[in-house]
């Protein structure tokens, strides 16, 4: 098999991708990028059980496909993959109709070989011995990304995520320079994450049942933030939040203003507060928790 692919593409898709590869000391078979050649496009993937990245590259010319995404597939050990970002480069992204800065990947039985052919004559060349077990990947991605991507939208009570886990995923809103999209899934054990137009991942969350011990931290997270705000509802200056104007940062919405008030208990002490500013708190700090 003879790949002509886009240098920035595949350096974009391996640097958003990379970071989901497995631990080699939990297991090989995930410690390794995947690779999968289809009609005009090449399907890169990691996976360490609990995040998933997948991108893709364009493939200009190819040879030797078989048709079958098992037999057209490769991998690559993850320090490997890392590597081949530091050997070639691209000069930055070209127009849609002209091929930039190229890459020919030959895999073969034995060995799988890179080379820089964006100029006359060959450049930079990369060459690495193939495994037995080079084209097996231990997990059916294709499946579980197109499940995500037909699934309902669900919206759970909360998110829950290792703070770790997401920031595996920020590689690729830097590699594409686009922002990140985070969707809910019917699963509510899979979270779907996207970035422009070439990468989707999945993200396992922490399981946070009513009645479990995560939920039970949460709540008393909850609770002692909405102890301690009221206190500083009148904040920041400005005039007494009972006559809002337009643009005002605790003008409600609707443009009425506020309606009505709440008490409620601070420690020990016990402070009226519009319901203005008690939903705009709200508004505020659910998300962060």
């Amino acid at each position: 098999m003879i790949l002509t692919v886009n240098t920035l593409d595949l350096r974009q898709a391996l640097m958003a991708v990379t970071p989901h590869t497995g631990d080699p000391k939990l297991s090989q078979a995930l410690a390794v990028v995947h690779f999968t050649a289809t009609d005009g496009m090449l399907h890169v993937t990691a996976c360490n059980t609990v995040t998933l990245g997948h991108a893709v590259a364009s493939v200009w010319e190819a040879e030797g496909l078989t048709g079958d995404v098992n037999d057209d597939a490769f991998n690559l050990p993850a320090d490997v993959a890392k590597e081949l970002l530091t050997i070639f480069k691209a000069k930055g992204k070209q127009p849609e109709d002209e091929i930039g800065d190229t890459l020919r990947i030959t895999v073969r039985d034995s060995s799988i070989t890179f080379v820089d052919v964006s100029g006359l004559f060959p450049g930079k060349e990369f060459k690495i011995p193939r495994e037995d077990d080079n084209g097996e990947f231990p997990l059916a991605f294709g499946r579980l990304l197109i499940q995500a991507v037909l699934s309902d939208r669900v919206m759970p009570e909360r998110l829950v995520a290792a703070g770790r886990l997401v920031r595996l995923f920020a590689t690729a809103s830097q590699a594409y320079g686009e922002p990140l999209v985070i969707e809910p899934t019917e699963d509510a054990k899979r979270i779907l994450i996207s970035c422009g137009e070439s990468f989707l991942g999945l993200l396992m969350p922490i399981r946070s049942e009513d009645g479990s011990t995560v939920a039970n931290e949460l709540n008393a997270f909850r609770e002692g933030w909405m102890n301690r705000l009221p206190e500083l509802a009148h904040a920041g200056g400005g005039k007494h939040p009972e006559s809002p104007k337009p643009g005002d940062a605790n003008f409600l919405r609707d443009g009425h203003g506020f309606h009505g008030s709440v008490t409620v208990s601070s420690g020990s002490k016990v402070q009226d507060i519009t319901d203005a500013v008690f939903n705009r708190v709200v508004e505020i700090v659910e998300p962060h928790l």
